[in-house]
């Protein structure tokens, strides 16, 4: 239920003899099926489907290919997984199927009373899918946006009454007002926002019809505070002397408290209730037990399941009722908290932020929190956002425009990435050549290339034209960059490719983390010692693993020690396979005995709300909420850890070290670190020889 939803088609079919492509027109992709001709397609009823699609056709057979894709996953008519396409044929047995299709766009293929077999007719994931049908059906496609787009833009005024009508548009991307809207594919992206002179909504967009109402008194500070509610609830906000959430059913909740604040109370609403819808997706499309679930259910006066299909006004009452401490207990950890200005200019940051599900505060300037203080909020963001002119260390300084670019970007898979190292230290740069022939950098080392004291052409090159990821110790001002044969102004370069850029911190100036993305890139970060072996090697390790640029910084830094300019969620690369922002803590508590945690941060590819089932041997047998960490079922051997740290699909945090790529992996390595971290949990002092191990490490 939304008629909130865009009324123009977010997705279209067209063939071309044996070919029919299935378009994505807010999410930019394509998905290719290929039949016999001649393809006849005939409108199909999205209601046939299992999930939701935005639109459907059929057309009659018996077989046919499914062109490039990540992944082929047949399930039964109840939705439950039958088995995933693999190399090996596989048949299932006789009944209505449904596949679902994921890639650049999601797409669904349903097919009544028949067996099915798959096989890829090459490699896995690299070629085609084969299916075949034990008798000719009608076989119908249906397709659902990405919607990673905004599908419009409304223009606003500085007036407040009319920022609260716009606002109220903000849920139109939403598929469903259900609970099922916690799954971040369901969700879209808001539409764009710009201050013009008057209000202008366009047509395609409609306002959601939930019921639920916002009020607030009319100031830019306050309708700030309320928009994530405006977006997730499908809220109108209308003008009131005191916040509150009203639902169609005449209830009232107060939205400041003599304990809350305005900004806390929509924090914990929106944790709360996209938690617990979390949990009453355990009766929907795709039925996954999490473990959030066994924490949190035994709690509550109901099954979480039960509201699945309630009216929304009736899912929030229950959910506000439930007891709040389970719940935020069992949070995941949230990708951004913004800290906005109380100012008119920052309503376009809105919908951007939104789009990660963003919790937002207000500061005036010069009284803004440190990001430390803002993680130690119930959500524990990963990255704290702040529109001000003066960011303090460990924030992200936001840009309207780094989020615009970021929109019609494609990040390039880990081994198609060119990165670039740059210094005008010839000594450093045969350092760092020299540790990247033993580095276990296994799957990209002949793309990454260190570059020594640049000309002003070779720099423009690698800016224009030659990296995806650039590391850069040189000298810089603002967005001068000192080369060999003098500056180089980074603002009049025709293009910046580099969506991601990474500072010496010791050698820039405050401003140059965000002249640089003035200049075009995406994202940049400042850091200290960026080109040396350690950290240099293991800030490239982590962005080479999926990890956003934010949870870099986080991993290997001390907040006081790095700025971040751009979009904070930003990533330098996906992994092919989705395994995007794995990291393993590991502590060892014996000799040969290391417990263990997994944590799986939020990524493009995997968004707050969606579920992540690790398959080791030694992990529980359970699905997790992405930013969740798990405990290990057991402790792990010295050889497990060896295995972890030559794991190329993650990061290896061992005894508070900070392992990714730095070092080869040896059990003597593991060793020597588990020694010093039972030595320094008995207090005793490290040894000369434990201390020239660590400075040679």
């Amino acid at each position: 239920m939304n008629s909130g939803r865009e009324s123009e088609s977010l997705v279209s079919f067209e063939v071309d003899g044996s070919t029919l492509s299935v378009r994505d027109k807010f999410g930019g992709g394509i998905q290719q099926f290929e039949a016999d001709p001649p393809l006849v397609l005939d409108p199909a009823l999205e209601e046939l489907f299992h999930f939701p699609v935005d639109r459907a056709v059929s057309f009659d057979g018996a077989e046919f290919n499914i062109g490039q894709h990540d992944s082929v996953l047949l399930r039964d008519e109840t939705g439950e997984v039958t088995f995933e396409a693999a190399e090996e044929s596989r048949t299932s047995p006789p009944g209505t199927h449904y596949l679902e299709i994921s890639g650049s766009v999601k797409a669904y293929v349903r097919i009544p009373d028949a067996a099915v077999t798959l096989e890829y007719v090459g490699t896995m994931y690299e070629s085609p899918v084969r299916v075949k049908l034990s008798a000719e059906r009608t076989i119908t496609v249906g397709a659902r946006s990405t919607h990673s787009l905004p599908a419009a833009t409304i223009t606003v005024p500085d007036d407040p009454a009319a920022r609260m009508e716009a606002f109220s548009y903000l849920g139109s991307s939403i598929k469903e007002f259900s609970p099922e809207r916690s799954w971040p594919t369901l969700r879209g992206h808001p539409p764009r926002i710009l201050r013009g002179e008057a209000l202008e909504i366009p047509s395609v967009l409609s306002k959601p019809d939930t019921g639920i109402v916002v009020t607030v008194p009319e100031t830019h500070a306050d309708l700030y505070r309320v928009a994530p509610l405006a977006f997730y609830f499908g809220a109108s906000i209308e003008p009131g002397t005191e916040p509150a959430l009203h639902l169609p059913n005449g209830y009232s909740e107060s939205l400041t408290t003599p304990d809350r604040t305005l900004e806390e109370s929509v924090e914990r609403i929106i944790s709360a209730c996209f938690l617990l819808d979390t949990l009453a997706r355990q009766d929907g499309y795709v039925p996954i037990p999490t473990r959030e679930y066994g924490l949190v259910a035994p709690h509550l006066s109901f099954y979480p399941e039960s509201l699945a299909s309630e009216p929304l006004g009736d899912q929030l009452m229950e959910q506000l009722e439930a007891p709040m401490q389970p719940v935020l207990d069992a949070l995941p950890r949230w990708p951004v908290t913004a800290v906005l200005r109380p100012d008119p200019s920052d309503v376009t940051l809105v919908p951007y932020l939104l789009d990660s599900m963003a919790h937002i505060s207000v500061a005036e300037p010069g009284t803004v929190s440190s990001p430390v203080t803002v993680r130690d909020r119930p959500t524990k963001p990963f990255a704290v956002g702040y529109s001000h002119s003066t960011v303090p260390s460990g924030g992200v300084a936001l840009d309207d425009r780094a989020f615009e670019r970021e929109l019609n970007e494609t990040l390039p898979v880990v081994d198609e990435a060119v990165v670039a190292v740059v210094t005008d230290d010839a000594d450093r740069a045969e350092l760092l050549r020299s540790h990247l022939e033993y580095a276990p950098l296994r799957a990209y080392p002949e793309r990454i290339a260190v570059h020594a004291d640049p000309t002003t052409d070779e720099l423009e090159g690698l800016f224009e034209s030659g990296a995806d990821l650039v590391v850069l110790d040189l000298s810089a001002t603002g967005s001068t960059v000192a080369c060999a044969d003098g500056p180089l102004e980074l603002s009049t370069l025709s293009e910046c490719r580099p969506n991601v850029v990474v500072l010496d911190a010791d050698r820039t100036g405050e401003s140059s983390v965000a002249s640089v993305v003035d200049a075009g890139a995406t994202v940049s970060l400042e850091a200290p010692g960026v080109t040396s072996p350690d950290p240099g090697l293991r800030i490239v390790g982590c962005l080479l693993r999926g990890n956003s640029v934010a949870r870099t910084a986080e991993l290997l830094f001390d907040p006081s020690e790095y700025r971040i300019a751009g979009v904070p969620t930003e990533m330098a690369v996906l992994w092919d396979t989705g395994q995007n922002g794995e990291c393993y803590v590991i502590d060892t508590v014996a000799p040969g005995e290391h417990a263990a945690e997994f944590v799986v941060t939020p990524s493009k590819p995997l968004g707050i709300g969606s579920v992540h089932w690790l398959r080791q041997d030694f992990s529980p047998d359970e699905h997790q909420l992405v930013g969740t960490s798990i405990e290990m079922a057991e402790h792990l051997s010295t050889a497990q850890v060896v295995d972890l740290l030559a794991d190329e699909d993650v990061v290896v945090v061992l005894n508070g070290e900070v392992y990714a790529d730095a070092l080869p992996p040896t059990r003597d390595l593991v060793e020597r670190s588990a020694a010093r971290a039972l030595r320094s949990d008995s207090g005793d002092e490290p040894t000369d020889t434990e201390l020239n191990e660590r400075v040679s490490e």
